[in-house]
């Protein structure tokens, strides 16, 4: 992953289940970047792709922006 791509996946992770609005975080990962809702999706499209069969853990959530799903939890 590129740096930007990883500071994505963590932010979104440490925020697993909860929507985080596309303005957050192009605010915290792409900073100062003209085309910001443009280079945010790009980024989540790239992610996406190198996440593979991972790639459904990224969900779009219409309105708002993205959010992690981490899967099922297990209490084993």
């Amino acid at each position: 992953l590129t740096p930007t791509e990883w500071a994505l996946l963590t932010f979104l992770i440490k925020r697993a289940r909860r929507p985080i609005r596309r303005q957050w975080l192009i605010d915290a990962i792409l900073p100062g970047e003209e085309s910001g809702d443009d280079a945010l999706h790009a980024q989540i499209s790239r992610l996406r792709k190198k996440l593979g069969e991972h790639a459904w853990r990224i969900r779009t959530v219409w309105g708002i922006g993205y959010k992690f799903d981490p899967g099922e939890e297990t209490n084993a």
